[in-house]
């Protein structure tokens, strides 16, 4: 008897040491929920490519499954560290039909059974629902959901398109991780239920703004051990100088020899948002705005301004390129070479790879001004959301925030031009502040290995 506990203990031992040799990035599997390359959002991807390359960094070996909305499955072949991964993507679906194997109501509801049947049945639910096989095999999940959507500022049901994958995990006792983003605001009471559900089951939260992890701590009753502040994962998005697509605008090479502007221009606050009516309550009429900062820069001051969209090619007005192209063709005959747009539909790090040549950026997509901000250019961000004013706080740059929804067309005009005035001033302290900003983010990812 004395050998058999003492063979039961040696194994206990030894599948805890081979489980802590495991994630420390031999065999580990991770899922990443929340981000993926085919939705068109440049900062969505941007959030996924960068997920991807902190995740490499801290377990160089770990086999990688993006998991998200879609209806088909794909890899993605993608380069980190001098090395080549491939990445799969596991398509769910957000679907009431029973029927779809993938369906997350299906599969939430499998999840439920599996939770609290014995083991007999959960290796028979496994063998026969690969999608939740898939999910459960994962070490841990981490979840992004889009940067600044897990909150109800788009509805809840964005909130629960989000958050529902996260529970699915959750559900079949996968550990999970909130990769650095936005929290809140939660107006409602179903809202703030869900979020806290969810958010009281992560091994870790991280937050990308002060102001978020407070929403945080006030949802889970100051838990402020999980919780830990940061800087948007985007800002150590590597951009691509080896693309054949680029640096083409209009037909000429972009070669830093002349002054370029780049305006991000949100086909999003250009309908009115989803409500197409002001959704986001703007003081200031954003069409205007932009054709106000056009004539400033090229009639005023002789300076080349790029249109640069960061949300490409959806099939609805949202889409910034169809924005850029209708502004293009509106003032091509006025504004002549002093007017560029983009020609080529490019990927996050080709996109960032162009904003680096522009000296002074303006954007409404958060992602494209982290873009700029993170080689050290000076952006305003046009914000409709806290988001903005979160994460420029982070990195000591609030005073580039020009928010429509408290100042007119004038008074925003008038704040781009002073900003472009002390833009010199503005680029020291970025070169200063950047590469502390992006080895925190390294630091604080790579800390996940001591939780496990």
């Amino acid at each position: 008897m004395h050998n058999i506990y003492k063979t039961v203990a040696f194994k206990f031992l030894f599948d805890k040491l081979k489980k802590r040799e495991k994630i420390k990035g031999a065999f580990v599997k991770i899922g990443i929920m929340g981000a993926g390359f085919e939705t068109g959002n440049l900062g969505v991807n941007a959030l996924a490519d960068s997920a991807i390359g902190l995740m490499l960094e801290t377990f160089p070996d770990a086999e990688i499954v993006l998991i998200d909305f879609d209806h088909n499955e794909r890899n993605y072949e993608l380069r980190y560290n001098s090395r080549n991964y491939n990445i799969s993507f596991l398509p769910l679906r957000y679907s009431p039909r029973l029927n779809l194997p993938n369906s997350i109501i299906r599969l939430l509801v499998l999840s439920f059974i599996y939770r609290f049947s014995p083991r007999f049945i959960t290796k028979s639910m496994m063998s026969n629902n690969r999608y939740l096989k898939e999910i459960s095999s994962c070490d841990f999940i981490a979840s992004i959901a889009g940067g600044d959507s897990f909150s109800d500022i788009y509805g809840f049901s964005r909130l629960l398109y989000v958050g529902l994958p996260i529970l699915l995990g959750q559900m079949v006792k996968c550990k999970t991780v909130f990769l650095p983003q936005t929290y809140g605001p939660f107006k409602s009471v179903a809202s703030k239920k869900f979020a806290k559900l969810l958010l009281s089951r992560n091994i870790r939260i991280y937050s990308r703004d002060s102001e978020s992890r407070v929403k945080v701590l006030e949802l889970m009753n100051e838990k402020r051990q999980k919780v830990t502040n940061t800087h948007d994962m985007a800002f150590t998005l590597q951009p691509n100088f080896e693309s054949n697509k680029y640096p083409k605008i209009n037909g000429n090479l972009i070669n830093g020899e002349e002054k370029i502007i780049g305006i991000n221009v949100s086909g999003l606050l250009y309908m009115g948002g989803y409500s197409n009516d002001n959704m986001f309550s703007l003081k200031a009429d954003y069409k205007t705005v932009i054709d106000d900062i056009l004539e400033y820069f090229i009639t005023k001051k002789g300076i080349t301004c790029l249109l640069v969209p960061h949300v490409i090619g959806l099939n609805n007005s949202e889409g910034d390129d169809a924005v850029c192209r209708t502004i293009y063709n509106k003032f091509k005959g006025s504004y002549g070479d002093k007017l560029l747009i983009l020609e080529e539909k490019l990927d996050q790090r080709e996109i960032k790879y162009v904003i680096s040549k522009c000296d002074f950026f303006i954007g409404a997509r958060m992602h494209a001004t982290i873009a700029a901000l993170s080689q050290c250019i000076p952006a305003v961000a046009l914000a409709y959301s806290r988001k903005f004013k979160g994460v420029y706080d982070s990195i000591g740059m609030s005073e580039l925030v020009c928010d429509p929804r408290i100042l007119n067309n004038k008074q925003c005009i008038d704040f781009i031009t002073s900003a472009y005035e002390s833009n010199s001033e503005y680029q020291k302290r970025l070169k200063k502040n950047m590469p502390i900003v992006v080895q925190r983010v390294r630091d604080d990812i790579n800390s996940l290995k001591q939780l496990f």
